[in-house]
């Protein structure tokens, strides 16, 4: 697959997803994908199917996760640069005419640098997720990295 048509192949691939995790018989020609008479057994068990994450902030990807997503893994070096994607997400839902608030959106918090003072920002851009990268805060090991971050952040903030 030439690296160019991986955009095509993912949105094809999750459409057809969801269209046999409606639990009736699908007929869906593509490029990629090509099923006639398809059912999928045993159906997911939860309605809608198996929750589709999509990671990536270029525009297709943005594009992408507003139209299949449920749910956006959004990635920048700093706040600064989360909150451009998500102006560009919240744009892209405008266009497309979707709810900003039903992707669960995780991002990656550079705790180390941002601090326990931004949690309300990225509250406040509609994130529901903080990832942290526990050797990023700069402590002696893991184990220390979490203690600390369970007495500075998780024990204040919840």
């Amino acid at each position: 697959m030439p690296f160019e048509r991986r955009g095509k192949r993912a949105d094809e691939y999750m459409e057809a997803l969801k269209a046999v995790w409606s639990g009736h018989e699908v007929d869906y020609q593509g490029e990629f994908v090509n099923w006639q008479g398809f059912m999928m057994r045993p159906r997911p068990a939860q309605p809608g199917g198996i929750p589709l994450v999509v990671g990536g902030v270029t525009p297709p990807a943005i594009r992408r996760t507003v139209k299949y997503g449920d749910g956006w893994y959004v990635i920048g070096k700093d706040l600064n640069e989360i909150r451009a994607h998500m102006q560009a997400f919240n744009d892209e839902c405008a266009r497309q005419g979707r709810d900003p608030g039903e992707p669960e959106i995780t991002a990656y918090w550079n705790f180390y640098r941002e601090g326990p003072e931004s949690l309300k920002a990225y509250e406040e851009l509609g994130i529901h997720r903080l990832l942290i990268n526990v050797p990023a805060m700069r402590q002696q090991d893991a184990m220390t990295g979490l203690q600390y971050f369970a007495g500075e952040v998780v024990a204040q903030h919840g």
